[in-house]
């Protein structure tokens, strides 16, 4: 038999100090990895030129995306449109599947939490770096 990675997990957001000021989430504790490993997400909010972005990162496998900032200015909406924004680039990877058997059913109840460690803001911050090259078209 296989195991249940959903049973008993949540949805957590490790939100930069920076992003959870914009979204007026009071920040108290740093919650233990999620034993399921695709419902542990880090986010962070950067500047590409005059126009903030979120990038959200797999706590697990850094595996990444980024949206404009733009209209998230609390919990409610940001939450909406990160998972919107989420579950298209699940889908637009083919990965469609997993969405559905592992993260879908936990994003009922989710935690927000300080970051888990300074590896994971690290590797964000390089991403960080590829991705402003990107959005304002700069080569690295």
């Amino acid at each position: 038999m296989g195991t249940n990675l959903t049973a008993g997990c949540l949805m957590i957001f490790r939100l930069s100090e920076k992003l959870a000021k914009r979204l007026k989430v009071r920040l108290r504790n740093v919650a233990p990895q999620d034993p399921n490993p695709f419902a542990d997400w880090s986010a962070n909010l950067f500047m590409a030129g005059a126009t903030p972005h979120i990038i959200m990162t797999n706590t697990a496998s850094l595996y990444s995306l980024v949206v404009p900032a733009r209209g998230m200015n609390d919990e409610r909406t940001f939450v909406r449109q990160i998972l919107g924004s989420l579950q298209e680039m699940l889908v637009a990877d083919g990965l469609q599947t997993l969405h559905k058997q592992f993260i879908a059913p936990v994003t009922g109840t989710l935690e927000f939490s300080k970051s888990l460690n300074r590896s994971v803001s690290g590797s964000m911050n390089d991403l960080v770096v590829q991705a402003k090259s990107h959005l304002i078209g700069n080569p690295l």
